[in-house]
């Protein structure tokens, strides 16, 4: 397949310092090579192999090649060399047992790496992602202030599983006080002006992530300042100059905005770029992330939108 000879090149690169590549289905980056969730995966720098019991295994699955003795998986792997594994996503359990038997390097970061960077077809399922999310934002508008904030978020639930796609996380619903809270559980209080409005879905194992804030009088004060940061983003630029410039810019509001700028959307909700202000990030071509400027005080807002960074323009995927 076209889709993983292009994620398995943009890996190449890790022969020089490792023998092979072993993730396990709980892995986000298990998925990004095998389009699957279930099952051991193993790349020589030859040929990908995936060892997945009968049970679990999936057609759409990128890899054709399959071992069926899960169990035993550390009999089709190499006894010399040396292993690059996720340390990030293992078990104590799992990773004492593969020490046992093997030398390995932790090559978490550069999976992270390789992931910021996306494909065309990440792209196009991120792009559907936030066309649904936009879809449902449009069906929930004329219900706002006619129902309460449990049932406001249980009605975002119903309508995701309607489109036939997962929530990328609980979708927050905060009105009124409730939005200097950035993590508010929502409750069965009336929504009142402001409303804060945050969700994303999950197409093809991609996330979007929008939010929305109704009645704050707050707006303009952000909108003035992003429309001097956007410029900005460009290939090259370091991410955490990009949370400085903002910080500087909300003046004595700056102590009200207490989480980072935006952070990077794929597999996961968050991923690299992270866009604080001590991040090490650059900001690369065809990076997709999300921007979320904020102030949590009384009649205070969040906005966030996400973004595709190409060679010459940074285009709003959730512009609505």
């Amino acid at each position: 397949m076209i889709e993983l000879r292009k994620r398995l090149k943009k890996i190449n690169y890790l022969k020089d310092s490792v023998d092979g590549i072993l993730l396990f289905g709980n892995d986000p980056n298990f998925f990004y090579f095998t389009n699957s969730s279930n099952g051991i995966f193993f790349y020589d720098f030859l040929k990908p192999l995936i060892m997945i019991s009968k049970i679990d295994e999936r057609k759409r699955n990128y890899i054709k090649k399959m071992e069926t003795e899960e169990k035993e998986f550390l009999n089709n792997l190499p006894s010399d060399g040396v292993i690059g594994i996720n340390e990030k996503n293992l078990s104590v359990f799992m990773f004492r047992k593969i020490r046992r038997r093997l030398r390995t390097k932790n090559i978490s970061k550069n999976l992270e790496e390789i992931r910021s960077i996306k494909t065309s077809y990440e792209i196009q399922c991120i792009r559907r992602a936030c066309l649904i999310t936009k879809k449902i934002f449009s069906e929930i508008e004329d219900k706002i202030f006619k129902t309460t904030e449990n049932k406001l978020k249980n009605l975002i639930v119903s309508l995701i599983s309607e489109y036939g796609v997962e929530s990328a996380f609980s979708p927050i619903v905060a009105s009124s006080s409730n939005v200097v809270n950035p993590h508010h559980i929502p409750t069965k209080k009336r929504i009142k002006e402001p409303v804060l409005i945050d969700f994303g879905v999950r197409y093809n194992g991609y996330c979007s992530d929008v939010t929305r804030t109704i009645g704050s009088d707050l707006e303009n004060k952000i909108k003035n300042i992003m429309e001097e940061l956007y410029p900005k983003i460009k290939p090259g630029i370091k991410a955490g100059s990009l949370e400085m410039f903002f910080r500087k810019k909300l003046g004595r509001d700056e102590r009200f905005f207490v989480h980072s700028l935006g952070h990077g959307l794929g597999i996961e909700v968050h991923e690299k770029p992270f866009i604080s202000k001590n991040s090490k990030d650059v900001l690369r071509e065809n990076m997709v992330f999300t921007i979320e400027p904020a102030i949590y005080k009384k009649n205070g807002l969040r906005i966030e939108n996400d973004f595709l960074l190409t060679k010459n323009s940074l285009k709003n995927l959730t512009d609505f």
